[in-house]
């Protein structure tokens, strides 16, 4: 008699489990686009996510804002963590501009970001001592990379950053968000290759 209950019990949750799964894969919300599962590359949607998505706006610019651009690639994406319920989200937008606009934009990001730490906190496991920091500073191929603390939940949990290339004349602006996150292995271009899908 345990023995069937236990067996009916399992069941139940598998099948719970299991009608969770679906639902997140196969509702039309938009989290869901055309380009896969859990993504989203329509410039078009930038906004209305930047608006909804936490403290993204504390580090996205609107579109309205950036200069004449050569272009501009978006995407949004949410990376699972073993199972669907527990999730990061990301946001990035890559503007390409000529050599000028590229200069003044870069004087106006140095002069925005000019001060900030040279090291984040990069797990807060509870039950270890002390915190564990990283640069704030790091490069993958042409690209320089800056975090940017947003929010109140701050590393490793929420943060923004900027990538800059001056071989490419791009700028790069991410959004990072996971409040279940307590920390981030090294190296951060592991971590960036995860959660962005972007040639760097």
């Amino acid at each position: 008699m345990q023995r069937k209950r236990r067996i009916i019990i399992g069941m139940l949750a598998a099948g719970i489990i299991l009608s969770v799964i679906v639902l997140w894969i196969v509702s039309p919300n938009e989290n869901i686009s055309s380009h896969g599962f859990g993504k989203e590359h329509f410039l078009s949607a930038y906004d209305a996510r930047r608006e909804s998505l936490f403290n993204a706006t504390e580090i996205m610019p609107a579109v309205e804002s950036l200069p004449a651009n050569e272009g501009m690639i978006y995407q949004y994406k949410k990376t699972p963590w073993i199972f669907p319920l527990w999730y990061a989200e990301t946001m990035l937008l890559a503007v390409t501009y000529d050599d000028e606009t590229f200069a003044d934009e870069l004087d106006e990001i140095n002069n925005n970001y000019d001060d900030l730490p040279e090291t984040v906190t990069i797990s807060v496991v509870p039950g270890e001592r002390g915190q564990t920091t990283a640069s704030a500073y790091f490069s993958i191929h042409s690209y320089d990379f800056r975090i940017i603390e947003t929010g109140d939940a701050g590393t490793p949990k929420e943060f923004g950053m900027i990538a800059v290339s001056k071989e490419k004349r791009k700028i790069v602006y991410l959004y990072f968000y996971d409040f279940d996150l307590d920390r981030i292995t090294p190296p951060m271009s592991t971590f960036i290759t995860r959660h962005f899908n972007y040639l760097w």
